[in-house]
């Protein structure tokens, strides 16, 4: 009986020239999430991705960051809630040894990670601890790419000054409408939680109070200076130096090779409910430079290459076989932006996330997406 190559798994083992994957992905398939067979979603811990091994081309992804928030989930398998650093770092290395089987061995590793503050304000240098944890761990470090942000948040971070002693005229609606401060009877201003002020309330000069009286009006603040954050880490990881790459498709507006600072990612706003999307174009270069826009052999998953100075393409392998798009994962997919930078491209796309939450934006924001394969 003659045989056909699934287009997911690239095993021959169609049957039927009209079906386009094997039973085996079918199976797989209807324990997804959502799919539409280009991209499709799993709700699994990234340390247990249901995918077979090796068939992953590139890996582009954003874990949650130490300590920073509660993302929408109802599992204890949390990763950025462990008690310790070096718990973070772990439960991160468990996640990277199951990437390392679902990716192929001339596959390519990108990691958005950012930093957290601990205790005493001190800077846990986490991108360092965890880049470092990998090349212990077997994984080559390419690059330590600089995601220069034009748009970063707006953090409190005044330093040692006077400030006018204020007192409240009229109290905010946290308070509750109406409930005034008669300047006959002051109160002295004290600020809210982290430094903010309650929403809406009226402030005027304090009259004279103990802590100014004697101080011309002024009252001295001790704050923790330092400088705005506004960039993250991308991390390139291989498995070897035989890896695959495009340079050509990322090249800058003067043809110049990309630099490992990415200042021309372009901000995008995101509607959903989600602190943390990153932009589409973070994805989009990676995928770019990490798979072929041309595809991969049907048979051995092998890419295809720029022919130099030529528009053409020729594949790196023998089979002599179709071309099937590349496949890119997100381990921590959230609202799905791997995956939609991945659609846009021509790539088949695997996403992988906890929280039903986040799948279910992502299953929104993909469906609405509507471009036919490139390859």
């Amino acid at each position: 009986m003659k045989r056909f190559t699934c287009l997911r798994c690239k095993s021959a083992n169609v049957t039927d020239p009209d079906q386009r994957i094997c039973d085996r992905c079918k199976k797989e398939l209807i324990m997804s999430f959502w799919t539409n067979e280009i991209a499709t979603l799993y709700q699994s811990d990234a340390r247990q991705i249901p995918i077979p091994d090796q068939s992953v081309h590139c890996v582009v992804t954003s874990p949650p960051y130490f300590g920073l928030r509660v993302y929408r989930s109802d599992s204890d398998a949390m990763i950025g809630l462990e008690k310790t650093v070096q718990g973070y770092v772990d439960s991160m290395l468990e996640v990277m040894a199951e990437v390392g089987r679902v990716l192929r061995d001339d596959g390519v590793l990108w990691v958005n990670l950012g930093d957290s503050y601990g205790e005493a304000g001190q800077l846990l240098m986490i991108p360092a601890r965890f880049a470092l944890a990998m090349q212990d761990a077997g994984w080559i470090l390419r690059s330590d790419v600089i995601w220069a942000k034009k748009s970063c948040m707006p953090e409190s971070l005044n330093g040692t000054r006077w400030e006018r002693c204020r007192v409240k005229v009229e109290a905010g609606r946290r308070a509750g409408r109406g409930n005034k401060t008669m300047l006959d009877n002051p109160v002295v201003h004290t600020l809210g939680p982290k430094g903010r002020k309650e929403l809406d309330a009226e402030y005027a000069d304090c009259p004279g109070c103990p802590k100014c009286a004697d101080t011309d009006g002024l009252v001295l603040r001790s704050g923790s200076w330092r400088c705005t954050s506004s960039h993250e880490h991308i991390f390139q990881f291989v498995k070897g130096m035989g890896y695959y790459s495009d340079g050509e498709a990322v090249k800058t507006e003067s043809n110049a090779n990309r630099r490992n600072v990415w200042n021309d990612i372009s901000p995008e706003p995101y509607g959903g409910e989600h602190y943390a999307t990153f932009p589409s174009d973070l994805p989009r270069l990676c995928i770019q430079a990490s798979t072929s826009e041309a595809g991969v052999c049907a048979d051995c998953g092998s890419q295809w290459a720029r022919v130099v100075d030529a528009t053409e393409w020729r594949p790196t392998c023998t089979c002599n076989a179709d071309k099937v798009p590349a496949t890119v994962l997100d381990c921590f997919a959230g609202t799905g932006t791997t995956l939609l930078a991945a659609m846009r491209l021509g790539r088949r796309s695997v996403g992988v996330d906890l929280s039903p939450d986040y799948l279910g934006q992502a299953v929104k924001r993909l469906g609405k997406q509507s471009l036919p394969m490139l390859i």
